[in-house]
């Protein structure tokens, strides 16, 4: 075995050494919840019944909602909710269909999150201070891919 065949194996070994690492001791993605950054709150009886992209500048979204709320639409980072590219005007409690302007258009194909966002009471949609809505453990979430017009 020359030297060169030394060094070659001792750079596989320490490869796959590194490759267990990753896989064995990293931590995993978030995913679910956790994709949001921040804890959605609880609200028993919230619905989200239907999201639509009406057009590719118009998203619509059913909602069924026991407290004062905002509809968001996101652009898509993989499975977690990106910049906000659409959002409802303030929506007292009860059920409502709602419609908001996109923008930029959407992308035929491209996928868009929807969700509900509970007002923390001052009548003013805050990212940080109106969180997102759960009801019985889910996240009041819709995955729309944007239709062929």
């Amino acid at each position: 075995m020359s030297k060169g065949d030394i060094l070659v194996a001792g750079v596989v070994v320490v490869f796959v050494a590194l490759l267990g690492y990753v896989f064995f001791f990293a931590d995993s993605a978030p995913s679910g919840v956790a994709d949001l950054g921040y804890a959605p709150v609880d609200v028993p009886g919230a619905q989200m019944l239907e999201a639509y992209a009406a057009s590719n500048e118009a998203m619509n979204v059913v909602v069924d909602i026991p407290v004062e709320s905002w509809v968001t639409v996101h652009a898509a980072i993989g499975s977690a909710p990106g910049p906000i590219i659409g959002q409802s005007g303030y929506m007292e409690s009860g059920g409502r269909m709602t419609s908001m302007r996109i923008e930029p258009l959407m992308v035929t194909g491209v996928t868009y999150i929807v969700l509900v966002h509970k007002d923390d009471g001052d009548g003013s949609f805050d990212i940080n201070k109106d969180l997102p809505i759960m009801a019985d453990g889910t996240v009041l979430r819709a995955d729309v891919v944007a239709p062929q017009w």
